[in-house]
């Protein structure tokens, strides 16, 4: 059976402004840590589920020159690219379509998902074959699953 990918989009602290909104009220350096923490967080739930759910797990890096960075050494990584959050969740879900039976997307700061999540998740895209529910959205802008080419550019999303 083809594998599903999971891919974790992280920005590297001292490349480019992380959580912002909340640097604004906790401060840049807790900000900074919540970041880190939560995509450590995410990785190991994700970390659980890759063989029981035939799934392989990538940090989607924000800065191409942090790919090799520290931070991200759990998991193999991938680059985003250039342009707006739509455009570049579009240019990771295709570069990873490529090889995997389905993709699913989630931000770093998902500390809250579960291995059970994550399971029904790549249950629902491996029985999803043939049938109408190909995105599977249950959880909001934090989370996407799909399994096949998206009919729309994803690009909208940067305009939301």
């Amino acid at each position: 059976m083809k594998q599903g990918a999971l891919a974790i989009f992280v920005k590297t602290p001292g490349y480019s402004p992380v959580k912002t909104r909340l640097a604004n009220d906790l401060g840049k350096v807790s900000a900074e840590s919540f970041h880190f923490n939560s995509a450590k967080t995410v990785a190991a739930v994700a970390r659980q589920t890759m063989t029981t759910n035939h799934l392989d797990c990538y940090f989607a890096v924000a800065e191409q020159a942090a790919l090799q960075n520290h931070y991200w050494r759990q998991l193999p990584n991938v680059w985003q690219g250039e342009g707006g959050l739509g455009e570049r969740m579009e240019r990771v879900y295709r570069a990873l379509l490529v090889d995997h039976a389905f993709v699913i997307l989630i931000g770093a700061d998902s500390p809250q998902i579960t291995v059970e999540q994550l399971t029904e998740a790549c249950k629902c895209m491996n029985q999803a074959y043939g049938k109408h529910n190909d995105v599977w959205a249950k959880f909001r802008w934090w989370f996407l699953a799909v399994r096949w080419e998206l009919r729309y550019s994803t690009a909208k999303l940067d305009n939301s």
